[in-house]
């Protein structure tokens, strides 16, 4: 009795499942017996294509969330998580000066990382990035969030890699001056 095997690579395309068929042919002394053995190759990659954000654009007051999202296809049964980074010129959303806030499918958020997290079975997921109001005038200040792939093997590759996104807080505060006169008639000194 001989063995074959077909070990399969690893790879991060994400292509339709494959059929592996060895067929054993008649040879010197030998007469091949039975039908040609198959076995399948199964998909077990996604791509992930990330947009926005949506608004692109919004006033440090007004509480509404810029939304990330990441779209996965392929292989979408296993939870997954993604790494990003936070960057531009707006503040972390750690401390006292914070600008924004982060909310939506993420975990370990940071001043300058967090993880996006598919759930088993979801093919979308969202970083929220909601300005954190204040009456300080200022730039407006931006919100970059890059994702990343962390290796070759993942399980995962961007469309494309890696994703740079960026979103706007405009700053919604004015300066106020007062001018007072001294020379007024009336007034006594």
């Amino acid at each position: 009795m001989a063995t074959v095997n077909a070990t399969p690579t690893a790879d991060t395309v994400v292509e339709n499942d494959e059929t592996v068929v060895i067929t054993v042919t008649d040879g010197t002394g030998y007469s091949a017996v039975g039908a040609p053995a198959s076995g399948t190759i199964t998909n077990d990659d996604a791509d992930i294509v990330c947009t926005g954000p949506v608004p692109a654009s919004v006033n440090e007051n007004s509480g509404t969330a810029m939304v990330y999202s990441c779209t996965r296809s392929g292989l979408t049964a296993p939870a997954l998580s993604v790494p990003f980074a936070i960057g531009g010129t707006a503040n972390g959303v750690v401390g006292p000066n914070a600008d924004y806030a982060v909310a939506g499918n993420t975990s370990g958020v940071t001043n300058t990382a967090g993880t996006l997290d598919f759930g088993a079975g979801i093919a979308t997921a969202t970083v929220n990035v909601t300005p954190v109001a204040d009456i300080v005038v200022e730039d407006s200040e931006t919100v970059i969030v890059t994702f990343t792939n962390p290796g070759v093997y993942s399980g995962y590759d961007f469309v494309p890699s890696p994703t740079m996104l960026t979103g706007t807080i405009t700053n919604d505060d004015q300066d106020v001056s007062v001018a007072v006169s001294l020379d007024q008639p009336g007034w006594c000194w």
